[in-house]
């Protein structure tokens, strides 16, 4: 796999270099890779949100606030991530990373 296989945007962590989003090692989040192929589907998106949102709950109702924040930050991520943020791919788009 090249590296023209890649999409390739400027990071504002490496003031305005050109990087690829898959090497990137300096930007935030780069612990979850909300760009790969397994989180396209809406329904595993949203799963995924639902999932984190409810246990959240789950440990704030069992009086476990400690547990109930991590998994609230857990959920605030992945809204993010695969929410707000995700990169929107088009039917025509395919995936380049097989």
């Amino acid at each position: 796999m090249s590296g023209s296989d890649h999409q390739v945007r400027a990071c504002k962590y490496h003031q305005n270099q050109q990087v690829q989003t898959l090497n990137c090692e300096k930007c935030p989040l780069k612990f979850f890779d909300f760009g790969h192929p397994f989180y396209r589907p809406l329904w595993r998106r949203l799963l995924i949100v639902g999932l984190c949102a409810a246990w959240t709950l789950v440990e704030f109702a069992t009086g476990s606030p400690l547990w109930g924040l991590v998994f609230l930050a857990a959920a605030a991520i992945s809204f993010y991530g695969l929410l707000v943020a995700f990169p929107p791919v088009g039917p025509d788009q395919k995936d380049s990373r097989k």
